[in-house]
């Protein structure tokens, strides 16, 4: 993937930025509908490479049934690490339970990162990047 694309659906917009970053910036309420959406694009994105993922939440919450949905149908073969930009104590909270029953089923092991704002989620992904490049 080498273009940027961007999809806005509701109050939400998630773009993708060569060559392997993700941003997703959500607002309000989080439906199992949008969720379901978010999946799709994930889904569509990893299906071509792997990515690294900053979600902006500051200024949104996650429906019940859509944090369900993404704990049964995020792949975490299609993430490279997770940056979670402006969580508060709750979302903290779930977002951990999400990461621990990801990884209790066995999914894998995906670190989840937070971050104050965006220019810092940037610089954790710039670092995080930098790490599996020496790696691999």
């Amino acid at each position: 993937m080498t273009a940027h694309r961007e999809w806005m659906f509701g109050t939400n917009r998630v773009r993708f930025e060569p060559p392997d970053l993700v941003v997703a910036k959500y607002s309000g309420l989080t439906s199992l509908e949008e969720a379901r959406r978010t999946t799709a694009i994930y889904r569509e994105l990893g299906s071509q490479q792997p990515f690294f993922l900053i979600v902006d939440v500051a200024e949104s919450e996650l429906d019940k049934k859509a944090r369900e949905h993404f704990i049964q149908n995020l792949r975490t073969e299609w993430l490279l690490g997770v940056v979670y930009v402006g969580a508060g104590f709750v979302q903290k909270a779930a977002t951990k339970a999400m990461a621990i029953a990801i990884y209790v089923t066995g999914k894998s092991h995906l670190d989840f990162l937070f971050a104050n704002t965006e220019a810092e989620a940037r610089a954790l992904y710039e670092r995080k990047r930098k790490e599996q490049v020496h790696v691999a």
